[in-house]
């Protein structure tokens, strides 16, 4: 069983629905229309989309998450699907988000592979989502610990070590009373991409990506605030 797969059933309770996020993304989403979240693990935000009058589609590569998402928020269809195989959904998005700690799992090749198949998947105009670690930050640190998550007897604990500019060791440890989830390291390698060099070619539209920064919320505070970065459809990249 993999690590995300023992942790779905304790996901909802660590990473709650965040009213601050979803807030955030109804303003920069269209007011309707079909919308993907990749990397959607158990699915709330999805689920809420949905809700809300959307066509909510999340994709996650964990088996255990999209089953958690099925069954919670049947309103939305989940598939699992690896985030670079998006095209194989084979249809087009209005809005595309990708948020949390998502995106920085893939090397930076992946990552530009990413970007532009989301590009390819929105409709003319659609709005294309990422959210990215601060690693302008990250780069200057030797480690980076996250603030530790409790809810009811569980735990969760997160930090970056063996930060370079080619990846970081992302060490995760997951407490339920006396029982212990991880791996030691619990090894992922990540974009250590900085949010300064995610660039677009001027000739590929008379305006610039916008780039906003979402309000710190308790899992993410300052100075590990992420920043969102907003591709337009017609951006190539």
């Amino acid at each position: 069983m993999s690590f995300y797969s023992a942790f779905a059933t304790y996901y909802e309770v660590i990473f709650p629905f965040s009213e601050t996020v979803y807030a955030f993304l109804r303003r920069c989403l269209p007011s309707s229309g079909v919308v993907l979240d990749v990397g959607c693990g158990t699915g709330h935000y999805a689920g809420q989309l949905a809700a809300d009058g959307f066509a909510a589609v999340g994709v996650d590569l964990d088996a255990a998450m999209i089953a958690y998402a099925q069954e919670h928020y049947p309103q939305a269809a989940f598939q699992r699907l690896n985030m670079l195989d998006i095209a194989a959904l084979g249809q087009t998005f209005d809005a595309i988000f990708c948020i949390g700690n998502t995106a920085a799992h893939l090397t930076q090749a992946q990552f530009a592979h990413f970007l532009d198949a989301g590009r390819r998947s929105l409709t003319p105009g659609g709005v294309w989502i990422v959210q990215v670690m601060n690693w302008d930050y990250v780069l200057t640190q030797p480690a980076v610990t996250f603030p530790v998550m409790t809810a009811g007897d569980a735990t969760f604990y997160r930090e970056y070590r063996d930060i370079s500019e080619q990846q970081v060791t992302f060490h995760t440890r997951l407490m339920v009373g006396m029982w212990r989830f991880s791996r030691t390291p619990h090894r992922f390698t990540h974009c250590a991409r900085r949010t300064s060099a995610l660039r677009i070619p001027a000739s590929a539209s008379p305006r610039l990506p916008t780039l906003r920064t979402m309000p710190a919320t308790p899992s993410i505070p300052l100075p590990f605030r992420r920043t969102f970065l907003f591709l337009p459809g017609k951006y190539r990249v």
